[in-house]
């Protein structure tokens, strides 16, 4: 029988945005307690969001979103007094203020992002100290669990307060770090490989992406374990064969260019030309480049694929699920080598083939579960030939959607994401090698 752990889980919240990682770690968290596992989530920047109510609302704010902006630019704020310092940390105040939130944008925060990597050398200590007294006043943890790399900046005092393994989930935050413009670029990596070597091991999602942050941390493989995240099966599962006429094909994701809408377009509109009653192009996500998607508005109008397409706004966690299981194939068109791809899994898991560049996880995704087809990354043309190829292949749709929807259960699942996370931190606080090193 394993032990059950005390987690003490930092998690960088996103604003008023759904990310993966958020979902990731939100599930993940309520996924240990349901395995009997003790685990206190703590908010950095802002509080976290997710699809269902999976933190709870008293999870404490460190390094509130408007306190480190101000401690950056204004020394006064460094030295506020605590009760101003809470106010500004306030839940209900950075939502109000993550609500007017469009795009977080790393060119614009290199010198933030420097400092607080730097930890107690940084501009934000005073925020370091007020989560290390509030930690040290918590019931002693077995291990730490951090949510991505750029919150090793913490990782030294967290070491010398607690003397406890330090576990660090890296999940796509090197997108971030390449977009930094220099001298910060070079300053993160630096601080980035040195706090690396407080961490006792990194949990990636991914092989691909954990061969990637191996390199840029500059740590030995065996300190590099991967744990495929997990979706809620039950939740996306249905009954039905995916609709075969007309070929409903969806995008849910943020709309930005990184993740490639107007490759699928482009893909789309030549097939609603000459298939105009054999294909519909449904459309969810939050609007973040307003410029990007009036152009890609612009283009729709254009041509006839605008009268077929059926735009759902940001979704809610029942609706996100509706708008899946209404799909025939799902694409996920990213420009990036995305390290996790939950949508695409949730659509698997929803019975619904995906469509996929070869590109970061997207080949590992295939390959595990047969349940999708590849094309060239940032490849109109060779999407549109996949897609055509789906038009009128009704077999090959439920062959795909049965495939994957029992391969998502054997290794996409919560209860399988929450062990192995969990063997991960028992082993770690035993000191002994990890066995999910792979």
């Amino acid at each position: 029988m394993r032990p059950k752990m005390r987690i003490f889980h930092l998690a960088a919240g996103a604003a008023d945005l759904y990310c993966g990682a958020c979902q990731r770690d939100a599930a993940l968290l309520q996924s240990l307690a349901n395995l009997g596992h003790a685990v206190e989530a703590v908010a950095l920047y802002t509080p976290l969001r997710a699809d269902e109510d999976l933190i709870p609302p008293s999870c404490p704010i460190f390094y509130g979103g408007v306190n480190v902006y101000l401690q950056q630019m204004l020394p006064v704020f460094r030295w506020l007094p605590a009760w101003l310092d809470r106010f500004l940390a306030s839940p209900a105040l950075l939502r109000l203020l993550s609500s007017f939130a469009i795009e977080t944008r790393p060119q614009r925060l290199g010198a933030l992002t420097v400092s607080i990597l730097a930890g107690r050398e940084g501009r934000q200590a005073k925020e370091l100290r007020r989560l290390i007294s509030y930690l040290a006043n918590r019931p002693r943890p077995d291990v730490i669990s951090l949510s991505n790399s750029l919150l090793s900046g913490i990782a030294p005092a967290l070491k010398e307060e607690f003397a406890v393994p330090i576990i660090c989930s890296v999940q796509g935050e090197d997108l971030f770090v390449e977009a930094l413009g220099e001298p910060f670029r070079s300053q993160a990596r630096r601080l980035l490989r040195r706090h690396a070597k407080q961490i006792d091991l990194f949990i990636a999602p991914s092989r691909f992406h954990a061969d990637h942050m191996v390199e840029l941390l500059a740590v030995p493989p065996r300190k590099m374990a991967v744990v495929q995240s997990g979706v809620a099966i039950e939740k996306f599962r249905r009954s039905r064969p995916p609709p075969e006429h007309p070929l409903r094909v969806g995008y849910l994701a943020a709309i930005t260019p990184a993740k490639g809408l107007d490759t699928l377009v482009n893909a789309m509109a030549p097939l609603a030309e000459t298939n105009p009653d054999s294909v519909r192009l449904h459309i969810a996500g939050k609007v973040l480049n307003r410029g990007y998607w009036r152009r890609i508005c612009r283009q729709l109008r254009q041509t006839r694929l605008g009268s077929l397409t059926h735009y759902a706004g940001e979704l809610s966690s029942a609706a996100k699920v509706a708008f899946l299981q209404n799909l025939s194939a799902f694409v996920a068109p990213s420009r990036i080598p995305e390290p996790r791809a939950l949508a695409a899994l949730e659509a698997l898991a929803a019975g619904v083939p995906i469509v996929a560049p070869r590109l970061g996880v997207f080949p590992e995704i295939i390959k595990m579960t047969n349940g999708g087809m590849l094309y060239s990354a940032d490849d109109a043309a060779d999407l549109r030939r996949v897609l055509q190829n789906l038009l009128g292949s009704g077999e090959l749709l439920r062959q795909m959607a049965a495939t994957a929807a029992e391969a998502i259960s054997r290794h996409f699942s919560l209860s399988r994401m929450a062990e192995e996370f969990a063997d991960l931190c028992a082993r770690s606080a035993a000191q002994k090698p990890p066995l999910l090193v792979r």
